[in-house]
Parts: C-alpha cells; sequence; structure tokens
C-alpha cells in the first residue's frame, strides 16, 4: 500500500504533460527537430513558415521532476522566437535530434534534423 502512495505522489507531482502534437496538432511535420540537454532539456519543433508565420513548439524535460506542458511561439516568418534566442547555441544546423519516442509524427521527407540519437 505505501509503495503504491508513494508511485501515486510521483505521478501526481511530476505531471505526465501530453505529447508536443497533442496540445499543438499542426498540418505538417516540422521542418527541424532539435533536442537540448541530456537529462534535461528540451525538444524544440522547428517550422520556419507555415501559414504565414514562423512557429517554434517546445517541451521543456528534467529527470525525476517530469516534463512541463509544451509551449508555442509565433513570430513573423524569417524572424526567431525567444525561444530560439535563449537556446540559439544548442539550435544550430548540428543540433542533436529529439529521440525516436518524441519525434513528431507523420512524414518527415524535407526534416533537416540531423539522424542519431535527443
Amino acid at each position: 500500500m505505501r509503495t503504491t502512495a508513494i508511485a501515486l505522489s510521483v505521478l501526481l507531482l511530476t505531471g505526465c504533460a501530453a505529447k508536443a502534437w497533442v496540445t499543438y496538432p499542426m498540418a505538417r511535420p516540422p521542418d527541424r527537430s532539435c533536442r537540448t540537454g541530456g537529462g534535461a532539456g528540451h525538444d524544440v519543433y522547428i517550422w520556419e513558415c507555415i501559414d504565414q508565420k514562423h512557429v517554434v513548439i517546445s517541451k521543456y524535460c528534467a529527470g525525476f521532476t517530469g516534463c512541463r506542458d509544451a509551449e508555442r511561439e509565433e513570430v513573423a516568418c524569417g524572424e526567431k522566437t525567444a525561444l530560439e534566442e535563449e537556446l540559439s547555441f544548442y539550435l544550430g544546423p548540428d543540433c542533436s535530434p529529439p529521440p525516436e519516442g518524441v519525434r513528431w509524427p507523420g512524414r518527415h521527407d524535407g526534416e533537416q534534423h540531423r539522424s542519431g540519437g535527443l
């Protein structure tokens, strides 16, 4: 009984945030996907220009504390969002892709993230 109570408490404290694509469904997969960090960091999905907007959706996760809800930022096409500016060191052309389990679903024919293991 005590083990169940502890497990339930951990779940309540860490939360079970929905996948980013459930919270913010998009018409197509992102142009680029990156992961920042290892045990703690952002999964970042970038649409360079969709519906006349530059869109960034991100989800932050940190080891034992779990994941936050996904967040969405929009600016005019050709501009950078505040999150992109903050994480610019990690979001370059050689960024680490998200791991398979958190890659945006759908066809990724034109996707620019690098293969390998975020």
